[in-house]
């Protein structure tokens, strides 16, 4: 899927407008307004011509699912939920804790009590 917000950016990064960009590249301003606002999927020759154009590779402009500000930020919730259970599972394998562990063989409550670090506010 064609990336929009990334071509519509650099083109006003470059303050160009559709119709100068269209010559530039030899298309019209037509087709390059309905790349841009997401109306057509363009072709591999367009694609070609504008990562030229910008300097920037093809890929760019390639991306595999539409954009969602609901994913990204459930997808950043659970990075941060997996970078602590790592510190968790860093934490309880250690030496000290691993043997605490051990003996108590799976009673969280006896063990946890007495570790204010398994405590940790989140």
């Amino acid at each position: 899927m064609f990336n929009t917000k990334k071509f519509k950016e650099l083109r006003r990064k470059k303050n160009i407008t559709v119709n100068d960009l269209a010559i530039e590249i030899g298309s019209t301003k037509s087709t390059v307004y309905h790349y841009q606002s997401g109306n057509m999927q363009p072709s591999q020759n367009f694609i070609d011509k504008i990562s030229e154009y910008f300097e920037v590779p093809a890929t760019d402009f390639i991306t595999t699912v539409k954009e969602n500000p609901y994913r990204d930020a459930l997808v950043k919730e659970l990075k941060s939920e997996v970078d602590f259970l790592k510190q968790m599972i860093g934490f309880l394998t250690d030496g000290k804790v691993k043997n605490v562990l051990a003996k108590f063989k799976g009673n969280l409550k006896t063990v946890i009590l007495p570790y204010p670090a398994l405590r940790i506010a989140r």
